[in-house]
């Protein structure tokens, strides 16, 4: 990794992790909790293509966590969106 690719890639995890705790005191917030989820969809597509398009990666133990996280918080942020969500 270059170093202007790991600061890209600091900046971009820092405006990811700034959107989540926002949406995370949000949540009532319908395009709030939206904004969120695209975050996981970025982050799967963004990990997903270096793994399969570019094949800079290999999958091991630690690729394990973001892949996880992000397809469960695709998966369960649909699901429980309706509790979350009021509408005004």
């Amino acid at each position: 990794m270059t170093p202007l690719a790991g600061r890209l890639f600091g900046t971009w995890t820092l405006i990811t992790c700034i959107v989540r705790c926002y949406a995370a005191y949000n949540l009532h917030i319908g395009p709030v909790y939206t904004i969120a989820y695209w975050t996981y969809l970025v982050a799967l597509g963004h990990f997903a293509s270096e793994l399969f398009v570019f094949k800079s990666m290999t999958f091991g133990l630690p690729q394990i966590f973001p892949f996880t996280l992000a397809s469960l918080s695709l998966i369960w942020m649909p699901l429980v969106r309706d509790h979350y969500v009021t509408l005004n």
